[in-house]
């Protein structure tokens, strides 16, 4: 079904499915398996079909997976929001890992709140055995966030508290996703394919052809909903994080749920940390996925697994 939706131009990919737990993920290949794998993880509320033209461009030279998160698209869907914590999302990725790349680390590519869960992975005690590089698109870590918030108020300069209002601002919508009755009657209207492709037009300039979207949409608004529910908490319960596995992170001028001051305190998070900026919107992998994909070939290049 969502490979039908593509342009032919697009790649077909290898469809498969991966066991995790009791839960099953819809899992599709592309390139050859011998090649260095690239795990590509998108967010809220999109579906494997976001990378749609990056695929294309990495699977040349990269054994290429995406894959529907837990909620989304073709997978399964839990009702308990407790089956949406970080940990059974990063047991995902592992899940995914095991099937697609035994025994050989992989790299990851994650997106919104794709990359949010990504950096929980990346920060597991043994990640730099699993993971061999992590580009972050538009996300941080949950602990990272919450810390740089605490510093924030104890630190109340005229910077800081912008930033922290700033943030907040673009992140108030998930507040309005806890009021009772709210999202089911909001993601009825959003959930319409065609009012999204024109809200992706407002929020990041996305043109309608090429906002790749699931028919499952409207679902993917609704499940999605508990990743927020399962997760948000963590913000005000941050603990120290950091990572051995190199990170590039790259950010979107025009972020409408992202700010860049959070990351003031990036170097602190990684061994090796790279900043790239990119003249786009949240959305980027629909508006600029060469840039997207360039600077992941670089990165990976650099940081190949053997």
């Amino acid at each position: 079904m969502a490979n039908s939706q593509l342009p032919s131009r697009h790649l077909e990919g290898r469809a498969r499915v991966v066991r995790s737990g009791e839960y099953e993920l819809a899992a599709f290949e592309y390139g050859d398996p011998a090649n260095e794998t690239v795990i590509l993880l998108h967010g809220w509320p999109d579906t494997h079909l976001l990378w749609s033209d990056v695929v294309p461009l990495l699977a040349d030279r990269y054994h290429v997976v995406t894959y529907d998160q837990r909620g989304h698209g073709l997978s399964s869907s839990p009702q308990s929001w407790q089956d949406f914590a970080f940990d059974k999302l990063v047991a995902d990725i592992g899940a995914v890992a095991d099937v697609v790349s035994p025994g050989r680390p992989v790299h990851l590519l994650g997106h919104d709140f794709g990359a949010i869960y990504a950096w929980e992975a990346v920060c597991d005690d043994d990640a730099d055995s699993r993971f061999a590089s992590f580009t972050c698109v538009s996300g941080f870590s949950l602990d990272q966030a919450g810390l740089w918030m605490r510093k924030a108020l104890r630190h109340p300069t005229p910077r800081n508290l912008l930033g922290l209002m700033g943030q907040l601002l673009c992140s108030s919508y998930i507040f309005w996703l806890f009021v009772p009755g709210l999202p089911a009657r909001l993601f009825t209207y959003l959930g319409r394919r065609e009012v999204w492709k024109r809200a992706l037009g407002v929020l990041s300039r996305v043109p309608a052809e090429k906002a790749y979207l699931a028919e499952t949409l409207e679902q993917d608004m609704l499940g999605g909903m508990r990743i927020y529910r399962a997760n948000i908490g963590k913000i005000f319960r941050p603990k120290e994080s950091r990572t051995k596995v190199p990170v590039q992170m790259i950010t979107s001028k025009y972020d409408v749920a992202i700010r860049r001051i959070p990351l003031d305190d990036a170097p602190r998070w990684a061994q090796e940390l790279h900043f790239h900026e990119i003249p786009a919107g949240h959305w980027s992998p629909f508006t600029h996925p060469r840039e997207i994909a360039d600077l992941t070939i670089a990165f990976v290049d650099a940081h190949r697994s053997r």
